[in-house]
């Protein structure tokens, strides 16, 4: 990654745990400021604090858009910008897309 993240304030979604949280401290390690975003509070908040400076944990629940209105709300207030959003949270929901609900998609 180099220095393209020095720096820069990111979101990572689903950073508790996998992917996501190998992401979040590689983005530290190069300089950025990541704002780990997960509904798991516990996985969250040991994994932030283990990285340390430069990450911070957030509860957010991908599916509510008043997390999400919240969550961009204190990084405004906090950073005054976002540069980076890491949409990594999922979940594995197995089916038919033609047939899948409007709820089903949206959780």
């Amino acid at each position: 990654m180099g220095n393209r993240v020095a720096d820069k304030v990111a979101i990572i979604t689903g950073a508790s745990r996998g992917v996501g949280l190998e992401d979040a401290k590689l983005m530290v390690a190069e300089g950025a400021t990541v704002i780990m975003a997960d509904v798991n509070v516990e996985a969250g908040q040991k994994a932030a604090a283990e990285i340390g400076d430069g990450a911070q944990f957030v509860k957010l629940d991908v599916s509510s858009e008043a997390d999400w209105k919240s969550l961009i709300a204190l990084v405004e207030e906090q950073h005054g910008r976002l540069d980076i959003l890491v949409n990594n949270a999922g979940i594995l929901q197995v089916g038919e897309i033609d047939k899948e609900t409007l709820e089903g998609w949206r959780r």
